[in-house]
Order: structure tokens, then sequence, then C-alpha cells
């Protein structure tokens, strides 16, 4: 799989793992987000992905180690009779590989989580929450109700049977100055064990060069990871969790790597997205019209990364990372998140984009290296 050219963007060798997002249900979702991405992709046909896609995509990866995340819309609508020849195929894959599955939780029961610990043993769960009931105002259901008090009881249960899970949090418009309330709410569960802050740059999609009301700006997210780190530090709750994007800025300013792609050379190479109907795509953060590579039935085995490399999408890539190759933060910032960066490249936001992360990673340099042995 090595692959040599000049590009800027990183290919995976043959032992690094490749992470493969399965969209089991495209679109489809019990709740319907304000800030929801997925429903504004153009999805055409199938809703639900077939398992022998996932079979074919699996078999032209081997041998390469992988690391699967079940995803949606919202798994938990995946037939559970589907849901087995999932786990079926992925026990049968004979390279090593981990499984993740992001839902809402409001679907997640006693029935749900004995078949998920019983098909897959180590399976990691991720629960979208965005903080206390007023800070979850956008993550609502299709007549509007809330859905923070469904979340609340299923994180509750995760607790009582002493299952961890890590959480995502949104930051967007209703949030992103509750840094408090939202740490606090998380603090309230003895299942979370990592909390992930991801900002809603909504500004760029579909051709739009307007920001959302349910968006924020880089200034924004900035202030709201500065403020949350203070908080968890000074209330110890580092006792309880750890906090993203933090944990692998403070790693790769040690000198470690992260797997948090927004903060890794290991990029867009790295991720593909499988949709129903068989399409694959890069990361699912991009438009879906600009990273769709190829159909699994038209897929030759080991051609995947490689028709990546000749897709047009590299080129637009390697041209956004042009900017970073004299910057002096590239070796701890990475270049951010491609996908983002490529939706702002032509609106005002775009530097702000870059000075929201240097200003990041200078808070976090300043407070390790001011850490009491």
């Amino acid at each position: 799989m090595d692959i040599q050219t000049k590009s800027h963007i990183v290919y995976p060798k043959n032992a690094d793992a490749i992470s493969i997002i399965l969209k089991l249900m495209g679109e489809v979702c019990n709740l319907n987000c304000v800030y929801c991405y997925e429903k504004r992709k153009p999805y055409v046909g199938q809703r639900m992905l077939e398992t022998k896609y996932i079979s074919m995509l699996l078999d032209s990866l081997y041998p390469s180690p992988l690391s699967i995340e079940l995803h949606g819309g919202e798994p938990l609508l995946y037939p559970k009779s589907e849901f087995a020849k999932v786990f079926e195929i992925i026990r049968c894959y004979k390279s090593h590989c981990t499984v993740r599955i992001q839902t809402n939780g409001t679907l997640l029961n006693d029935a749900w989580l004995e078949f998920l610990l019983t098909e897959c043993p180590n399976i990691e769960i991720g629960i979208s929450l965005d903080g206390d009931l007023e800070a979850n105002g956008h993550r609502v259901d299709y007549k509007k109700i809330n859905s923070y008090e469904s979340i609340s009881k299923c994180l509750n249960y995760l607790s009582e049977k002493d299952v961890n899970i890590g959480v995502i949090m949104v930051v967007n418009s209703i949030n992103h100055e509750k840094f408090v309330n939202c740490l606090s709410e998380f603090s309230k569960y003895t299942c979370i064990k990592t909390v992930k802050f991801v900002p809603c740059f909504d500004i760029g999609l579909y051709k739009s060069t307007e920001a959302k009301e349910w968006a924020i700006s880089p200034r924004q997210y900035a202030d709201f990871l500065i403020n949350s780190y203070k908080h968890w530090r000074d209330q110890d709750l580092f006792k309880k969790f750890l906090i993203e994007p933090h944990f692998g800025v403070i790693k790769k300013l040690n000198g470690m790597s992260t797997i948090n792609c927004h903060y890794s050379e290991n990029k867009c190479a790295y991720v593909y997205t499988l949709y129903p109907g068989g399409l694959i795509g890069s990361c699912d953060e991009f438009n879906k019209e600009d990273s769709i590579l190829t159909n699994v039935n038209e897929l030759k085995p080991g051609q995947l990364v490689n028709i990546f490399a000749k897709s047009d999408l590299v080129t637009k890539l390697d041209k956004l990372l042009d900017k970073c190759s004299k910057c002096s933060y590239l070796s701890t910032c990475g270049g951010g998140c491609l996908a983002t960066r490529k939706r702002l490249h032509k609106t005002d936001q775009y530097e702000e984009y870059c000075s929201y992360r240097m200003r990041f990673i200078d808070f976090i340099s300043n407070e390790i290296n001011h850490v009491d042995c």
C-alpha cells in the first residue's frame, strides 16, 4: 500500500490502521438535531447499508488493521438481525480490528446493551450529549422536544452497569458560554471517561458562505476550550474524565502521537466512509459530493488508498496544506481538520481558524510548562 508521492498528504503504511465509518442508516435518525449536517447530504436511493457491501469493503482492505465506527444517522435503528451479520463479518476479518459505536443514546436499553456486549465484548461506546438541559437545546426530536431527559436516563443506566463510555459534545451557539454547566453535567455520570468537544463551524457547507444561527466562530470555540480546561483543572474533574482535544495537544507537545486526526499528520488518507448503496467516500466531514471516490462494486483489493491519492480532492487538500509547510505550529497543530478548512477557505473565518489553533496550543503549552511538581 506504500504510496510514493510529493504530496503533503501522509498515506498509511502497511501496518497502519485505517478508519472505516459505516453509515448503517444513512441519515435516518429518531432525532432531528438542528445542526445535523448528515440530513443535508444528498442521499439517493437506499437508506440502509447492506451487509454485503461491508463484507466487500473489508475483503478489499485486508490485511490492513482497521478501526471501524458504526455510525448513522442513528445506528441503533439498524435491525438487530442485520447488526448480527455485521459483527460476524467483523469477527471473520483476519487482521486486527477495533469497533466503536456512536449513538444518541435514546434507544440504548438492556436488550441493546446485552446484544452489543455479547456480539462484540470490546466495543467502545460513544454517546452524543451537548451538556445540561439548556445546553442540549439543539438536540431535539421531530416534535422539537429536547432529548436531554432520554440521554440522561441512558447515562445513569450505563453508570449503574459500570460501562465506561465517551461523550461527544457539539459546541454551538447555545452552549459555547456554558462550560461550567456542561462540565458539571458530565461529572454526574460515573460512566463518562472522556469528553470530546467538537465545534459547530457550520459555514461553507453546500455552497453557503454564511454561518448558520446554530454555529460558532473559531474564536468562540477557542474561548470555550480554554475556559473549559480551566474549570476542569480547578474543579479536579481530571479525576473523573479526560477532555479532548486538550489531551491530544498535551501529548503532541510532549512528543507523543495522538489519534485525533485534527492534530495528527495522519488525516484524510486514513479515513473512509461506506454509505448505503455501496458508495465509498473519504472522511464523512467532507461534503458528500466532494468526497465520493468509488463504489464498492468497482473496488479491487488494495486499491482504495490509491484511488484516494489520485482524486481531485487530494489536489485541493494539498493546496490547503501548502500554507502549513513553513508554520512553526505545524508539528503540534498537524494542519487541523482539512474538511473544515476547505469549507472555510473562501469565508472570512479562514484566517481565524488558524489563529484559534495557535491560541489554543499556546495556552496548553503554557499550562503544562507551569505545572507544580
